[in-house]
């Protein structure tokens, strides 16, 4: 009976990271091939039938090769989360977080204190929380759309709008 050998993966060079083909793969590789599989699934490049095949297929394998051919026909999967950063600058974000927290907060308390009014004299009171709550909350909204568009006002470009 030939002796099973562990996946060895190369530490540097241009092929970092890669499985030798002729390597026996690991149950944490097959994993990661199906990975791909479902996000290429969820991507809508392959269907269900054929993901369950290759699933299958991923399962059986014995070398990184039977693996490579799995995914072969697939794009290159990004690299690292960071590639897929927000477009809201992280302070922007907190800034937004925190005002809202405030906001909420602010309308809670207007909202009660409607509320037992409204209680004590037997009849709703106009709500005039709105006027609280309305013209504060547009302007957040605002930020927050700024934000997401890329409209920062500040940072490397000293007074004009970030693009």
């Amino acid at each position: 009976m030939p002796k099973k050998r562990n996946a060895v993966t190369v530490a540097s060079g241009s092929q970092r990271g890669c499985v030798m083909p002729t390597i026996r793969v690991s149950d944490a590789d097959r994993r990661r091939v199906g990975d791909r599989l479902q996000q290429a699934v969820a991507e809508g490049r392959i269907e269900l039938a054929e993901f369950d095949e290759r699933v299958r297929l991923a399962w059986a394998a014995q070398t990184a090769d039977d693996l490579a051919r799995l995914t072969a026909d697939l794009p290159e999967q990004p690299s690292s989360p960071a590639t897929t950063r927000s477009s809201t600058p992280k302070w922007m974000r907190m800034v937004l977080r925190t005002s809202f927290g405030a906001w909420l907060l602010a309308v809670a308390v207007n909202v009660v204190i409607w509320a037992l009014v409204s209680v004590g004299v037997d009849e709703p009171v106009h709500p005039w929380w709105i006027w609280v709550a309305g013209p504060w909350g547009a302007v957040l909204l605002a930020g927050a759309l700024a934000g997401r568009l890329g409209l920062v006002p500040g940072g490397q470009c000293s007074g004009r709008l970030q693009r």
